[in-house]
């Protein structure tokens, strides 16, 4: 369990480097790099589940983001 604590945290670390925000990290880690990117490029729209994964997070846990204004 530990490892994939540290597994996930590392991906975590990883997907912040890519997008230098956390919202679309924790986007990125539910939905995958690919799909994010495609709705970075105005592709494709997130899935209310990735939406409602994020922000249920975010309201948890004060990460800093700008994910919410990416939405709009």
């Amino acid at each position: 369990m530990v490892n994939q604590i540290t597994q996930a945290a590392q991906e975590m670390q990883r997907l912040y480097g890519v997008y230098g925000d956390w919202g679309l990290a924790l986007a990125a880690y539910n939905d995958g790099e690919g799909n994010v990117n495609s709705y970075l490029n105005g592709s494709r729209q997130l899935p209310q589940e990735t939406i409602d994964y994020v922000t249920g997070i975010l309201a948890d846990v004060p990460l800093p983001s700008n994910f919410a204004t990416t939405l709009a």
